[in-house]
């Protein structure tokens, strides 16, 4: 067909070469049989005649925009809403390059014109939510994404974003309903993996941010069922499974975790704490060593790698690991007791001696000490 019009178009020029509408018509056939080249030619001979068409200038945009000429498009989309301010596709398609210029306060400015003309088109209430999100108007933004999913509440892709901004003001109870609906659509609507796994680890945190510890265990098991080497979800499953007393769990997540990122210094003392429940002090000992090697500011797993080396009755590196907590951090209440207990017991008092009346001349409340048996 497109020939046959194209062949017929052009007669009817040969007998008279000053009808835009010829032109327009013979743009159109070429742009549809993907002759960007002859259609750009078409249209601009069409303008030539009739300058103050908006139609050639929205057609003339959406081919320089599949060419990638965006500075042409850009231009011609301009013109076609100079012309007629209510032609909502070239609005659209000029947020569209906009975007793709990186000029996203113009491009806001043409989709806020999109929904003006047709407030029905959920394609431009969802890019308007993006645009603000990426702008930092988390309240436009949520709003946006609001009005595209009361005109198209199956799309998957809607709730995901609009999990994501309500995530990023901190508003968790929101987000998890946005991201359960999106996981929940995913089979009708398809998610991209990476946002189907984001939006499970999502709804973890905030699970975890709620203090709803079982729910967000579902959400990690969920992330490492879809991807095994998340190390994020992995990580935060051996903190919800050790506070929910779910030990093993806890510790087999952590091994996973050190696996996957072995410079990870909070997952070592995460292995190391989860190991001590099992009583297996000398596998604490080992991560927690780990973890201090890592980060050697690492207070509460300097603290206790000192408390496993004093329960297996080695007071000698007991009382070194607590020396090293005390000058990392002075006011640690915990580390100077357990600092003299350990010297005590190791025979080794009168070496600390010094220290200690320092301490207690600068702090008094430190005497307290004294009383542990």
């Amino acid at each position: 067909m497109l020939p046959e019009a194209i062949e017929a178009t052009q007669k009817s020029l040969d007998i008279d070469p000053d009808l835009a509408v010829s032109w327009r018509i013979l743009g159109r056939a070429y742009q549809l049989s993907g002759n960007s080249s002859e259609s750009i030619g078409a249209y601009q001979r069409a303008l030539n005649i009739d300058s103050d068409n908006d139609e050639s200038w929205f057609r003339l945009g959406e081919i320089y925009e599949e060419s990638g000429n965006i500075s042409g498009a850009i231009e011609s989309y301009q013109k076609a809403v100079h012309i007629d301010p209510n032609h909502r596709s070239a609005w659209s398609n000029l947020g569209i390059v906009y975007v793709q210029s990186d000029n996203f306060d113009k491009a806001i400015e043409a989709y806020e014109q999109a929904v003006r003309i047709d407030p029905t088109s959920s394609s431009s209430w969802y890019m308007l939510g993006l645009l603000y999100r990426f702008s930092d108007d988390m309240i436009k933004s949520i709003e946006a994404f609001q009005k595209a999913l009361e005109i198209k509440p199956d799309r998957a892709d809607y709730w995901y974003n609009l999990g994501n901004a309500c995530y990023k003001v901190e508003n968790f109870a929101q987000a998890i309903k946005a991201y359960q609906k999106a996981v929940s659509l995913d089979c009708k609507d398809l998610l991209a993996r990476e946002d189907l796994i984001n939006a499970w680890y999502k709804m973890g945190t905030s699970f975890m941010q709620l203090s709803n510890l079982s729910k967000a265990a579902e959400a990690f098991y969920q992330v490492v069922s879809l991807d095994s080497d998340h190390a994020k979800s992995w990580y935060n499953l051996g903190v919800v499974c050790y506070f929910s007393g779910r030990f093993d769990e806890a510790r087999e997540a952590s091994q996973q975790a050190v696996r996957l990122d072995p410079n990870n210094a909070l997952a070592w003392y995460n292995l190391g704490v989860s190991y001590y429940e099992s009583g297996n002090l000398n596998k604490v000992i080992s991560a927690l060593e780990k973890a201090v090697l890592l980060d050697p500011n690492f207070a509460a797993a300097w603290y206790n790698l000192g408390v496993s080396y004093e329960q297996s009755s080695n007071y000698s590196k007991a009382s070194e690991v607590y020396k090293k907590l005390v000058y990392i951090d002075s006011n640690y209440v915990e580390a100077w007791n357990d600092f003299i207990v350990a010297y005590r017991d190791s025979g080794r008092f009168n070496n600390v001696q010094g220290v200690f009346q320092k301490k207690v001349k600068n702090d008094p409340d430190i005497l307290m000490m004294w009383k542990r048996p």
